[in-house]
């Protein structure tokens, strides 16, 4: 599924496209068209485009990793990741996940937080006799 932001950047692209449709629902149409036909495979324009932009060692897979990563790193759970990339086991999707070291760092500082918290309730850590 696309999200409303994605979804409402392709109808403002695509504003004739839209009004001819009855319904508007430019998820109902081909993202990728060339000379009003649906493309079956879009690698040579990714090539080009990674060309252009100076990109090596990309591929377009390395998409669905960027994916899976920047939706756990913004607190998706594993089972919706595994859904969205429709993966059969949640091992296939760990494959997938690329934590960079400053959220392996967020993570592990949850621990200090919810101690701190506990402090605070209990009295600022005093064991309770």
């Amino acid at each position: 599924p696309m999200n409303s932001s994605v979804n409402k950047t392709l109808k403002d692209l695509c504003p004739a496209s839209n009004k001819a449709k009855a319904n508007d629902d430019a998820l109902n149409d081909y993202v990728f068209k060339f000379r009003g036909k649906p493309l079956k495979d879009i690698r040579t324009a990714f090539e080009e485009a990674l060309r252009r932009a100076g990109i090596k060692d990309f591929v377009f897979h390395d998409l669905r990793h960027t994916f899976a990563s920047h939706l756990v790193q913004n607190g998706v759970d594993l089972a919706s990741v595994k859904e969205l990339l429709r993966h059969k086991t949640i091992g296939m999707t760990m494959r997938y996940i690329n934590l960079n070291p400053k959220h392996k760092m967020e993570a592990v500082e949850t621990l200090y937080k919810e101690k701190d918290a506990r402090n605070l309730q209990d009295g600022g850590g005093q064991q309770k006799q």
